[in-house]
């Protein structure tokens, strides 16, 4: 044989053997984790509970887009941005709740004027509001959870941003 031909050959085995190494080796993960699927969600390992959203079937006021100021004398100042849900360990920022309720978030501002309400859906699809915040403080805005899954909210008033609030649809 030449020295050529020797070549092919033992390429050609060393690519055969790789082959059945390669597809031994697949055989054996897909059993064990199927592949192109990724998990839904993360596995949520910390052993603290998401705390459950006080919600509602129906509610008497005026739902999306519109703010309530609430004059509570219980609640620190309003200096900053923030975005809370009402939750049955009091005010959040992660929250759980069925799908097809009504939650009340309460946004704290010290700013007045317009407001942009931002919600990020669990398959990335950005849904936004205009508000007119007219009174600094404390204000009550309701929450429709219509679709399952971690929905992210936050505001923004004069190029500044809230903190960033989760509600966990189920």
């Amino acid at each position: 044989m030449s020295g050529k031909s020797e070549i092919t050959i033992r390429l050609l085995i060393l690519i055969g053997a790789s082959m059945i190494i390669i597809q031994c080796a697949y055989s054996q993960d897909s059993e064990s984790y199927p592949p192109f699927y990724p998990p839904i969600r993360p596995v949520n390992t910390d052993p603290t509970p998401i705390p459950t959203a006080i919600s509602y079937h129906d509610i008497n006021e005026n739902q999306e887009k519109t703010l309530y100021h609430i004059d509570e004398p219980d609640l620190p100042p309003a200096n900053n941005l923030s975005i809370l849900f009402e939750t049955n360990m009091g005010w959040n920022e992660l929250a759980q709740c069925p799908k097809d309720r009504w939650v009340s978030m309460l946004l704290c501002t010290n700013l007045q004027g317009p407001l942009t309400f931002i919600e990020i859906y669990p398959d990335s699809y950005i849904k936004t509001y205009k508000l007119d915040c007219r009174n600094p403080g404390y204000n009550r805005l309701w929450y429709y959870s219509n679709d399952i899954g971690r929905h992210t909210v936050f505001f923004m008033m004069k190029d500044n941003a809230s903190n960033e609030a989760k509600i966990e649809v189920i």
